[in-house]
């Protein structure tokens, strides 16, 4: 007597079993898989910060490594001589790191600086720099330390800020405290998951 196969059923009220064959292992996983737990332990909790770190390194020496300007506009409350001179000065000091153009009135460069169009103006009559600290603090310092020269005026010029930083002003510390707080976070809840990349 012959016996039949009959087709391989699933068990009754098992519907929702998804049966998957196992997954290839890549040669990384195997290796990996045959090193210590506590090793392997080590080595997942630390990728995250490796990788952060790497990547701060990356971006900030990149973006902050020499830094020169670049077309910045200057406005210039004057004559279109005097403009031209500026230019002309800033093109043997620092080839094009500036762009000088005429504004007609103080006010009119007060509003433009204020607006973010210029990044800061220079009133040749009663020797004034106009800046807006709020737009960024350090170009409102940077930018008027390295064009000063170029105005050759007879004593320091004064400061005139359109848009001042509010008293007690915290400035990054915010957004890396909370960048502390998020990737701290997530190492110390990493630490209690059950799934595995194995």
């Amino acid at each position: 007597m012959t016996e039949t196969s009959e087709p391989s059923r699933k068990p009754a009220g098992d519907d929702d079993v998804v049966l998957t064959p196992p997954q290839h292992k890549s040669a990384y996983r195997r290796w990996f898989g045959r090193l210590d737990p506590a090793l392997q332990l080590v080595l997942m909790q630390l990728w995250m910060p490796v990788f952060m770190c790497i990547m701060f390194v990356l971006c900030y020496v990149g973006a902050f490594h020499q830094l020169v300007p670049h077309h910045v506009p200057i406005g210039v409350v004057g004559t279109a001589a005097q403009a031209e001179t500026f230019q002309a000065r800033a093109d043997h000091a620092a080839p094009g790191g500036f762009d000088f153009e005429l504004v007609r009135s103080p006010e009119d460069a007060g509003q433009r600086v204020k607006a973010g169009e210029l990044g800061i103006a220079y009133v040749v009559d009663s020797n004034t720099i106009i800046v807006a600290s709020a737009h960024q603090v350090q170009a409102a310092e940077v930018i008027p330390a390295m064009v000063t020269p170029l105005f050759g005026a007879a004593s320091p010029p004064q400061k005139m800020d359109v848009a001042p930083l509010p008293l007690g002003d915290l400035g990054m510390t915010p957004m890396y405290l909370m960048l502390a707080w998020c990737i701290s976070g997530y190492l110390s809840g990493s630490r209690k998951s059950r799934f595995s990349f194995l």
